[in-house]
C-alpha cells in the first residue's frame, strides 16, 4: 500500500493552490494501480467538486456511467476536507439511494482509494439507523416476560407463533452473546424474526451509560464510536435527512460531528426522499387501538410508589397519562371522515388545494392539543426514569423501570406521529391532504406537493452540511433547471455535466413498430400483441433483461415467455433479489443464457456487465400514471403543462436508467430492443428518443426481430 498524500507536503506552493495540486497526486497515485484508467473528464470533475464544496456553494454534477464519478467525489471531497480542516476533522458523508451502490463503494471504489494509500480501511465505516442494531436488554426483557396486567404483551402466550418468536429472540440473544453475530440486522446469518422492531435499539428505551451492555459490545454504541472517528460514512439519503431533522429539533442527531461534507449519490431521488420525509398518515383505527393500551401503562407506574415518586419529582400527574379526550377527538376526525365521498375505485378523497372542511379542520385542531399534552407527559416520564438512579439503590427495580422504558418508547412514539401528522394537517404550508376509508379502516394523509418545499428548510437553510449532489441523469430537455426547482437549490447551485464516453454507437436500439400501443385505451390490446412477438426477440443463450411497467403487463407476457423458454425465465419477486442475481450470474457463467424479468424499479443500481446483460427489453416507455393524490393535485395545478413539463422529463430519466442497463464497462456489447412505437410516430416520443444515448437505430416489424436473435 502506497503512503498516504499529506495534503501539508504540498504548502510549499500557494495555498490556494494546494487543494487542486493535492488531487492531481491522488490521481498519479491511482494511474500506477493495474486495475485503474483515468475517464475523460473525471480529474476536472474531482476538481470542480473540491473549489465548490471550499467555497461553500452547492455544486450538481451529471456523469453518466463509466466516467469514474464515485472516484472523483470522493478525491474531490477528500480535497476539500484537508482544505477546510482547521482542528476538527470533518467526515465526508457518501448518501445513496440504494443498497447496490452502497455495496459497490464499500467493495469496489473505496479499496481502490485504500490500494493507492489515498484513505486508511480504518478510516471508512458504513452507518445504518438505529433500529437496525440489536439491543440485548430489549431481548432479555422479552424473554423474562412479566405482569400482563400492567405491561403491554408482545408473545401471546397461547399461540405457536408466540413460541417461535421467543426462540427467535433467544437465539438472536445466543448469537450475540457468543460473539458468531455482531448485532448488525443486515449480517443476521437466519431470518430475523418478525417481533425484531421490540429487540432492535431505540433511542427511548436506552439507558445508555447505565445499560449492563454499554462497555461491553452493545453494537449500537459500537458503530456510534466507529462513526465519530470516521473520515468517510457511507450512508443514505434517508438517513442524512433524519440527522439533518434532528439536529433541526434540538435532538442528538445520528452524525456525531457538528458539521460535515454529503455527497448525494443518485441524486435524482433526492426531492422524492425529501417527500416521505415531509408526509405523515393518520391510522384511525389502529390509533384507537393503541390508545386503548395506556390503561396498562398507567397501572405499570402505580404498582410501586418508588416510581410514582420519580413521577411527582418530575412534576407529571398520574392523570396526564389519561387518553380520553384525544380518543373523543380522534373520534370526531373519524366522524368527519364517514361524511366525506371517496373515489369508488381507489377509496381515497382528495381536498382540493389540501383545504380541509372546517369540522375536520377543528377535529383536527382539538386533537392536535391534547396529544401534544399527552405527548409532553410521556417524554417528562421517560427523562425522569432514564435520570433516575433509583435501579442503582434498589435491583429489584430494574426490570419494572425496563417495561417502563419499553412502553413509553412504544407509547411516545406513537403519539410522536400524531402529533407530527396533525401539525402538518393543521398548518398553512402548501400541502396535499386526502383521506382513504375502506369498510372499517379509515386514515388521513399529508405529503408535500415537491421534495424542495422541505428541503429548503432542512437542507439549503443548514449550516451542518456542505453539499454535492451527483448522478448520471440530473439533465432533461432544457438542462439542469427542473432539476434546480425540484431540490429547491435554486440559482446558487453550481452545475457541471460530463459528456458521455462509452461507444454506445457500437450497440443497437431497436425500436419495433408493433401495430398497438401501451396507450390505456389500446393496452389490453397491446399486451395481447406484446406476448406473441417477444419471444421472437429473444436468444436463450444470452443474458437477457425485461423490463415491465406494471405486474399486470408482467404476468402475461411472463406466462408467454415461460411457455417457449421454461424455467430459463426468472421473474422479481420469486426469490430475494441477491439470491435471483446470484443464480442468473451462476446460469451465464456456466455458459448458459437466462432471461431475468422485473418491473421497472430494476432499472437502477442493478449492474450486470459483459455477458450477464447483453440484450435489454423495455416493454413500454415508463410514464407514471398520475393516480397518486399529490401526482394529481400537481396535474390539475399545472394543467396542460403537467405533460410537458413533468410527466415527460421524468420518464425520459427512467428510460436513460433502463437503457443505461446495456452498458455498464466500456467494452460491453449487446442490443436495447423497445416495444413502444411511440418513441418513433410521436412528436415528444421524436424528443426523447434524440435525447438518449447514441445508440445506432434501426426499425423493425414485430414479426421480423433481427435474424441473430434465435429462438
Amino acid at each position: 500500500m502506497g503512503r498516504v498524500i499529506p495534503i501539508l507536503d504540498a504548502m510549499r506552493v500557494s495555498r490556494d493552490d494546494t487543494a487542486l495540486i493535492f488531487i492531481d497526486e491522488c490521481y498519479e497515485k491511482l494511474e500506477r494501480l493495474s486495475d485503474f484508467k483515468m475517464r475523460s473528464g473525471q480529474k476536472d470533475l474531482s476538481k470542480d467538486i473540491c473549489r465548490a464544496l471550499v467555497a461553500g456553494d452547492p455544486i450538481a454534477a451529471e456523469a453518466p456511467t463509466g466516467t469514474g464519478k464515485t472516484l472523483a467525489y470522493l478525491i474531490g471531497a477528500i480535497a476539500a476536507v484537508e482544505k477546510l480542516r482547521t482542528t476538527k476533522e470533518i467526515p465526508i458523508v457518501v448518501a445513496t439511494a440504494t443498497v447496490g451502490l452502497q455495496s459497490q463503494i464499500l467493495t469496489g471504489d473505496l479499496p481502490r482509494l485504500f490500494e493507492a494509500g489515498i484513505l486508511n480501511p480504518f478510516d471508512c465505516v458504513i452507518a445504518k439507523g438505529r433500529s437496525r442494531y440489536f439491543c440485548a436488554a430489549n431481548a432479555e426483557r422479552l424473554l423474562e416476560g412479566g405482569d400482563d396486567s400492567t405491561q403491554v404483551d408482545l408473545f401471546d402466550a397461547n399461540t405457536n407463533q408466540a413460541r417461535l418468536e421467543q426462540q427467535g429472540v433467544q437465539e438472536l440473544l445466543e448469537s450475540w452473546k457468543s460473539k458468531t453475530w455482531e448485532g448488525d440486522s443486515d449480517s443476521y446469518n437466519g431470518k430475523l424474526p418478525s417481533i425484531w422492531p421490540h429487540v432492535a435499539a431505540n433511542a427511548e428505551t436506552c439507558l445508555g451509560h447505565k445499560c449492563d451492555y454499554y462497555n461491553s459490545g452493545c453494537p449500537f454504541f459500537n458503530a456510534r464510536r466507529a462513526l465519530s472517528s470516521a473520515k468517510v460514512i457511507i450512508a443514505n439519503h434517508d438517513l442524512v435527512l433524519s440527522d439533518l431533522a434532528m439536529a433541526k429539533e434540538g435532538i442528538d442527531p445520528l452524525f456525531t460531528a457538528g458539521r460535515y461534507i454529503v455527497v448525494f449519490d443518485e441524486a435524482h431521488h433526492l426531492p422524492d426522499k425529501a417527500l416521505d420525509i415531509g408526509a405523515g398518515h393518520l391510522a384511525i383505527t389502529t390509533i384507537l387501538s393503541d390508545l386503548s393500551k395506556l390503561v396498562a401503562y398507567t397501572r405499570a407506574w402505580q404498582k410501586s410508589p418508588d416510581l410514582m415518586r420519580i413521577l411527582e419529582k418530575q412534576k407529571v400527574q398520574i392523570s396526564e397519562f389519561e387518553p380520553s379526550f384525544l380518543v373523543n377527538s380522534i373520534n370526531a376526525i373519524k366522524n368527519e371522515l364517514a361524511n366525506v365521498d371517496v373515489d369508488p375505485e381507489t377509496y381515497q378523497a382528495r381536498f382540493i388545494g389540501g383545504m380541509l372542511p372546517p369540522g375536520l379542520t377543528i377535529a383536527i385542531s382539538q386533537a392536535l392539543e391534547h396529544s401534544s399534552s399527552l405527548q409532553k407527559a410521556i417524554q417528562d416520564a421517560t427523562q425522569a426514569l432514564k435520570g433516575s438512579n433509583l435501579v442503582e439503590k434498589s435491583p429489584h427495580l430494574k426490570k419494572p423501570v425496563s417495561d417502563l422504558l419499553v412502553q413509553s418508547a412504544f407509547f411516545g412514539s406513537k403519539i410522536s406521529n400524531i402529533v407530527k401528522t396533525l401539525t402538518l394537517l393543521a398548518g398553512n404550508q402548501r400541502a396535499v391532504r386526502w383521506a382513504y376509508r375502506k369498510e372499517t379502516e379509515t386514515s388521513l394523509h399529508t405529503s408535500p406537493l415537491e421534495g424542495a418545499d422541505v428541503l429548503r428548510d432542512l437542507l439549503w437553510s443548514s449550516e451542518r452540511v456542505s453539499v454535492a449532489m451527483v448522478s448520471a441523469t440530473l439533465q432533461d430537455f432544457d438542462g439542469f433547471d427542473r432539476f434546480k426547482a425540484r431540490c429547491g437549490a435554486g440559482d446558487a447551485l453550481r452545475t457541471v455535466a460530463l459528456p458521455h464516453i462509452f461507444p454506445y454507437r457500437e450497440n443497437t436500439m431497436y425500436l419495433v413498430t408493433m401495430d398497438h400501443s401501451p396507450r390505456a385505451d389500446e393496452r389490453a390490446k397491446f399486451i395481447e400483441e406484446l406476448a406473441i412477438s417477444m419471444p421472437k426477440f429473444i436468444n436463450p443463450l444470452e443474458g437477457t433483461l425485461v423490463l415491465f411497467p406494471s405486474r399486470a403487463m408482467q404476468e402475461v407476457v411472463v406466462s408467454a415467455l415461460r411457455a417457449k423458454f421454461g424455467n430459463l425465465v426468472m421473474v422479481q419477486g420469486d426469490k430475494g433479489m441477491k439470491e435471483l442475481i446470484s443464480d442468473h450470474k451462476t446460469r451465464i457463467d456456466g455458459g448458459g443464457g437466462n432471461i431475468l424479468c422485473g418491473l421497472a424499479t430494476m432499472a437502477e443500481g442493478l449492474d450486470l456487465p459483459g455477458k450477464l446483460c447483453s440484450h435489454v427489453i423495455i416493454c413500454a416507455l415508463p410514464f407514471s400514471v398520475p393516480t397518486s393524490p399529490v401526482e394529481r393535485e400537481l396535474q390539475e395545478l399545472m394543467g396542460k403543462e403537467y405533460f410537458g413539463k413533468r410527466a415527460l422529463p421524468d420518464a425520459l430519466t427512467k428510460l436513460i436508467q433502463m437503457v443505461g442497463r446495456l452498458m455498464r464497462r466500456e467494452t460491453d456489447r449487446g442490443r436495447i430492443t423497445l416495444f413502444d412505437k411511440r418513441i418513433v410516430y410521436s412528436k415528444w416520443g421524436r424528443k426523447m428518443n434524440e435525447a438518449l444515448p447514441a445508440f445506432r437505430r434501426k426499425l423493425v416489424s414485430p414479426d421480423c426481430p433481427p435474424i441473430f436473435a434465435g429462438n
